[in-house]
């Protein structure tokens, strides 16, 4: 703890030199493991306007967390990217978030990301990268990327929208030929297991999503692997939510995943998965959602209930996790606070 708040005090005095300072602390507590974590992200930015409506800005953070149950520390970089730009590019170097696609949980497209739908404070892995954006008009976006991995691997996004709803072209030319995670799934549970690709690949995704009475939107991702004849993972989610008008609002929302790997046209594996989520808001600052998801061919199903409020700088989460034998059931309660 000592070593935390050097760290936070040594980045408040550097922050006197700068513009901006910010951060999200947060106290996570598992009552089924005994295990609370104590973690604090502080947040240095820097932003300068130009005569001709450009903007040169960058951002540094660290994450710190203490584990009380093992009393280890971790410390990494969070973010540390410069960036310019104007109305038509945006162009960022450095260790920050890429992130595409429509679903909320069951997510096909979450190749560089690891966003856990169960977690309020929005926090993701980030790499580095060199992306650029170029925004020809107000419905088209070009994206262009560098990662820096193993080896430097490439891709590019394209986006439109118009009044059927927005579309969404991803392709990335994964040159990395060692074993390392290509997809990230749902963490369903704590501690998931990574699902690692045989080396080099190529991903190629697809996204749409149409906003009218309702919301429909569907992600796939095909990923072929170079060094395996013949041999891809495909994955595919559809979904839908709408509001029913009762109460606050009732939200019901549905996603259903395949998984399927082939390999010289056999089937080596089908997987189908469904998330269903009901929400509503409280008031002005309370949200209960509950979350159920199954699995179709074990006939597992794992559930939770959370309730959330937000006030100016705090949120406070209470979850309850309802889990097949032999994982158990648990109860956690997260508190964060934003500055």
């Amino acid at each position: 703890m000592v070593i935390l708040c050097k760290c936070i005090i040594y980045i408040q005095c550097i922050s006197l030199l700068f513009a901006s300072f910010s951060g999200q602390l947060w106290l996570d507590t598992d009552f089924e493991s005994d295990l609370s974590m104590i973690g604090y992200i502080p947040t240095v930015s820097f932003e300068k306007k130009n005569q001709n409506d450009s903007l040169l800005d960058f951002e540094f953070s660290n994450k710190f967390i203490y584990n009380s149950k093992t009393e280890d520390y971790f410390t990494a970089r969070y973010r540390t990217w410069i960036r310019y730009s104007n109305d038509n590019i945006d162009l960022r170097l450095g260790l920050q978030k890429i992130s595409f696609g429509n679903s909320l949980i069951l997510r096909p497209l979450n190749w560089f990301d690891s966003i856990d739908f169960r977690n309020i404070t929005d926090q993701t892995e980030g790499l580095n990268a060199l992306r650029m954006q170029i925004f020809p008009n107000l419905n088209q976006s070009i994206w262009m990327w560098c990662v820096d991995d193993v080896k430097a691997s490439c891709g590019g996004r394209f986006e439109f929208f118009n009044n059927y709803g927005s579309f969404g072209i991803t392709y990335h030319n994964d040159i990395n030929d060692e074993a390392h995670e290509i997809f990230k799934i749902p963490q369903i549970i704590d501690n998931q297991p990574a699902i690692l690709g045989p080396g080099k690949n190529s991903r190629i995704g697809f996204d749409y999503r149409y906003d009218g009475n309702m919301g429909l939107w569907f992600d796939g991702s095909l990923i072929m692997f170079d060094d395996i004849d013949d041999s891809s993972l495909k994955i595919a989610t559809i979904g839908g939510d709408y509001t029913i008008p009762v109460y606050n609002g009732l939200l019901l929302m549905l996603e259903t995943m395949n998984v399927a790997i082939e390999s010289r046209d056999q089937l080596l594996l089908n997987l189908n998965t469904t998330a269903f989520m009901v929400s509503t808001p409280i008031g002005l600052l309370n949200d209960l959602m509950f979350v159920s998801i199954l699995d179709w061919e074990s006939r597992d199903k794992f559930s939770f209930i959370r309730w959330s409020t937000t006030l100016d700088y705090l949120s406070l989460s209470c979850m309850f996790s309802i889990n097949p034998d032999p994982i158990d059931d648990n109860f956690k309660i997260m508190l964060i606070y934003n500055h």
